[in-house]
């Protein structure tokens, strides 16, 4: 005849008698349930946690230079609202806010069929940008350059869609700007979406 013994090494039949022995069983079994949900409830937590990082990796993957900086100057303006600085005296260091190394930044509001009397503006089209971005010779356009040892290293195209209502705005009387990298800082105000990049050194 077989004898089956459970894990205390006691006869099957000896365990239903044995008050404690039931209990541990119970609990054992009870931990195995509770360690089975557990392990089923952390899978599902690290899938949505993944798929949330996934989601968010892939919105700033596809996010265009222009949403990039949209993000980067809205999150310094909120950055500073929160800290109780005053808000009218909020400046951004654009240092801070390229993702690139440079030694110049351009901002350009560019017209061929307005500006081409203006000697400084078509020097630089005609002298450096173009000869670095020969397909956008002769079309408007208001952007942004980063230069670096005289390369083109980056560039922002700061034209709106018609219905594109929010975002960064150069709120400037100058169509051609140039700074050096220590000299980078831009006061910010926020109207309504929009964060309005004002040059400092126009209010002097």
């Amino acid at each position: 005849m077989i004898i089956h013994y459970c894990h205390f090494g006691q006869k099957r039949s000896e365990t239903t008698k044995n008050p404690e022995i039931k209990e541990l069983s119970l609990c054992k079994g009870i931990f195995q349930e509770s360690y089975k949900t557990y392990s089923i409830m952390k899978k599902h937590l690290l899938f949505i946690i993944a798929a949330a990082m996934l989601t968010c990796s892939c919105e700033r993957l596809f996010e265009s230079k222009k949403e990039r900086l949209d993000r980067m100057v809205g999150a310094h303006w909120d950055k500073w609202k929160s800290e109780g600085k005053d808000t009218t005296m909020c400046f951004v260091d654009f240092t801070e806010v390229i993702p690139v190394e440079w030694d110049t930044m351009v901002y350009l509001d560019f017209d061929p069929s307005y500006d081409k009397e203006k000697k400084d503006f078509v020097s630089y089209m005609n002298d450096r940008y173009w000869k670095e971005n020969e397909s956008c010779r002769g079309y408007a356009e208001e952007s942004l350059h980063f230069w670096k040892d005289s390369k083109l290293v980056y560039e922002i195209s700061l034209l709106m869609a018609s219905d594109d209502e929010k975002g960064v705005l150069f709120n400037t009387r100058s169509d051609f700007i140039v700074r050096p990298r220590n000299d980078a800082k831009f006061k910010v105000r926020k109207v309504r979406k929009f964060y309005l990049i004002d040059d400092q050194n126009e209010e002097e």
